[in-house]
């Protein structure tokens, strides 16, 4: 019993690592194929935000010192 439960697990498992060896790497996606997918999603986020924002507050400006590094 013990031998056949070996030789099956040996099987199935040379096997899954047969199949893994065989698939073809992915090929390396451009920027332009980058940013065509970012875009769109931060979009997505951003014009919801910006028409939940009062108008009022779209002319807001840092003052001097809030943003000194």
């Amino acid at each position: 019993m013990k031998p056949t439960i070996l030789a099956t697990t040996s099987l199935v498992l040379l096997g899954s690592f047969a199949v893994a060896q065989n698939q073809t790497p992915e090929v390396p996606r451009s920027t332009t194929q980058v940013l065509n997918d970012w875009v769109p999603n931060i979009e997505q986020l951003l014009v919801p935000a910006a028409d939940v924002m009062p108008e009022a507050k779209y002319s807001f400006a840092p003052g001097a010192g809030e943003f000194s590094w």
